[in-house]
């Protein structure tokens, strides 16, 4: 009996034979695991600076420059995207799909550890994301404003993350790219030292007062 034979003689067996696949494939497909964006590691990364009043040109060459130069010296790195703008820089380095993304992104972030000292201080954000691809639905506002101060549009910014983040299906929202604020007190010295008042008892109060 032939191999093309058997299956027709024998077609209880073959009938037995089908719907046992059937089965199978339809276990398989109601048990397996489904998402609608699954998670698989990607090895980019995204570096953002913040350099508040810098023009394009200087956070091309103070910051953009010296980051590119640093990660393009580390193994398997496949190429470098930039953005420069004024006060913002956007780093994107992206490496082989064969390299473990966990390990790369240690190196990313020890290599721009290592370069912070170097880079301006007036910088007042550098941060290293990972691109997760679960995250694929994003919407970006940008709030613009030629006499607005940065504490107007952060109060401005924050106002509007906590209305989208009660919002049906947003996961997370994000506020960035102003400066952190700062409060700077001037001493007047020689009526502190008529008060005999040390410099330190000032700091102090502010210290328990921020506290």
């Amino acid at each position: 009996m032939s191999l093309l034979e058997f299956p027709i003689r024998r077609y209880q067996f073959t009938l037995v034979a089908f719907a046992l696949l059937v089965a199978l494939g339809v276990t398989s497909f109601r048990n397996i695991p489904r998402q609608e964006d699954p998670y698989f590691p990607i090895s980019t990364f995204q570096i953002i600076v913040v350099y508040p009043g810098a023009e394009p040109q200087d956070v091309e060459r103070l910051v953009v420059k010296p980051i590119e130069d640093r990660i393009s010296e580390l193994d398997d790195i496949k190429k470098i995207e930039s953005d420069s703008n004024d006060g913002l820089a956007v780093i994107v380095p992206e490496f082989y799909g064969f390299v473990d993304t966990e390990e790369k992104y240690d190196e990313v972030v020890r290599e721009i550890n290592a370069l912070r000292p170097t880079l301006p201080p007036e910088i007042t954000r550098l941060e290293i994301k990972k691109i997760n691809p679960g995250l694929v639905n994003i919407v970006q506002f940008a709030l613009v404003s030629e006499d607005a101060p940065y504490r107007e549009l952060e109060d401005y910014a924050r106002d509007l993350k906590d209305a989208l983040k009660t919002l049906d299906g947003v996961r997370t929202s994000e506020t960035w790219a102003y400066p952190d604020r700062e409060l700077r007190v001037a001493l007047d010295l020689p009526r502190m030292a008529e008060l005999r008042l040390a410099p330190g008892k000032v700091m102090q109060a502010l210290q328990s007062e921020n506290a």
